[in-house]
């Protein structure tokens, strides 16, 4: 035996009812930080294989930007805290000097 139920609302409660707005907390504002590659792990400035994969893998430059990194230089983005922590890491494994500078406040 087939039982078919059909079940029906009414949207007049809803749409009378007044609407709760929801107050979001204000989000901090992030601190962002650029990062200076003071050595590339390589001779005379140039970057060795695993800080360009590091860079390529973590850094989130395009492919212009990558090519033209050398050491010394600053990357050219900004990161969050996060994100300059693992390409820190990631850099420093790789061979790589690098520090992190604080950008002024505005």
């Amino acid at each position: 035996m087939l039982v078919r139920m059909t079940i029906t609302t009414s949207l007049d409660g809803r749409t009378h009812a007044p609407a709760s707005h929801v107050r979001r907390p204000a989000t901090a504002a992030t601190p962002f930080v650029s990062l200076r590659l003071a050595d590339g792990g390589a001779a005379h400035g140039a970057l060795s294989g695993a800080v360009r994969h590091a860079i390529e893998a973590h850094a989130s430059l395009t492919p212009s930007q990558r090519l033209s990194l050398a050491a010394p230089s600053d990357l050219p983005r900004l990161y969050t805290q996060t994100e300059a922590s693992l390409l820190v890491d990631a850099l420093t494994a790789a061979g790589a000097t690098v520090t992190v500078v604080a950008p002024s406040p505005l």
